[in-house]
């Protein structure tokens, strides 16, 4: 593997794990709306 692909490789894993943060910290917003609707 050269450094161009490591370099891809890095960046795709950045963009892949900064979406998925997004969607936990939503997945959290939302079922604590629920918990708060509940109550």
């Amino acid at each position: 593997m050269n450094e161009q692909d490591k370099i891809i490789q890095k960046k795709l894993a950045l963009k892949i794990s900064a979406r998925t943060r997004e969607k936990f910290l939503l997945a959290k917003f939302q079922i604590r709306r629920k918990l708060n609707i509940a109550n």
